[in-house]
């Protein structure tokens, strides 16, 4: 279009190869345009992905304290459980009867098991949160490479066609 332009108003092979000259620049500076617009979309996908990975760590660290609140409020709930148990053997059979003992074992053995369950749950859990915050981390240092390398074929395609253009 700017040949054909250049051709009309100057009307010889200097306004062509003028002409030629200003399409091949134009075509470099869209390049480094299109370049600089990369990086900045990669730089985007980066914070974006920095800040999906702190607000990953801070629910890591919730469900955490989730695991340790359910742990307790089994523990509350046993022991709650073993204090009104104590208090209705009391009226009855008595404390040192063998039942007794044998329903407090019982008692205490699923505790031990509840518990160990909890902790198990929220180790899964950490390691869950863990990998998906190391994995966030890696998706936006991935974005600014792809950006990069983007940035860097836009750019080297640019130059490329100014020689090209240029040449003609």
């Amino acid at each position: 279009m700017l040949q054909l332009l250049a051709l009309l108003f100057a009307g010889g092979s200097a306004a062509a190869g003028t002409a030629a000259t200003v399409a091949a620049v134009a075509g470099l500076a869209g390049s480094a345009i299109s370049a600089a617009g990369q990086i900045k979309a990669g730089k985007a996908a980066e914070e974006e992905s920095r800040i999906n990975a702190k607000a990953l760590e801070a629910e890591k660290t919730m469900n955490a304290a989730v695991a340790k609140q359910n742990m307790n409020r089994r523990i509350a709930d046993y022991q709650q459980n073993i204090s009104a148990n104590i208090a209705q053997f009391s009226i009855g059979a008595g404390r040192a009867d063998k039942s007794v003992e044998a329903f407090m074992k019982a008692q205490k053995e699923t505790l031990g098991k509840d518990i160990k369950a909890i902790q198990t749950q929220g180790y899964l859990q950490q390691q869950a949160d863990t990998v998906a915050v190391a994995s966030e981390k890696a998706r936006g240092k991935g974005a600014m490479t792809a950006a990069r390398i983007g940035a860097s074929t836009t750019l080297l395609s640019g130059v490329s066609n100014y020689y090209t253009t240029k040449g003609n």
